[in-house]
């Protein structure tokens, strides 16, 4: 009897635990983004379990060097050395649509 127990209180947490990083990545998706500008350092690639898929290194205007993947149509359009613009959402960063067609500075 105590087996059981202690197998539904076990499972009662995992539960709780992954409902928590659930509602926590819902916040995320539902904030609005944050539109910041980078510098392409470089371009790359990230082996994963279905392939590889194309990677961009920037610099934020904060300083840091960050690797985010992209779309081949952002390879394609951006070229090292030039201003990108990001969404961030949290700490989560991506391409924006527009990627390097403008720049946050030409806007203001």
């Amino acid at each position: 009897m105590k087996r059981s127990w202690a197998f539904y209180a076990l499972m009662a947490g995992l539960l709780g635990v992954i409902a928590l990083f659930a509602v926590r990545a819902e916040q995320v998706v539902n904030t609005d983004p944050v539109l910041v500008s980078a510098t392409v350092l470089s371009f790359g690639t990230h082996a994963d379990f279905d392939g590889n898929h194309p990677t961009m290194t920037v610099k934020t205007e904060q300083g840091s060097t960050r690797e985010i993947t992209i779309a081949p149509r952002v390879q394609r359009t951006c070229r090292i050395a030039m201003e990108v613009v990001l969404e961030r959402r949290d700490t989560h960063l991506r391409v924006a649509p527009e990627a390097c067609q403008t720049s946050l500075k030409s806007n203001s």
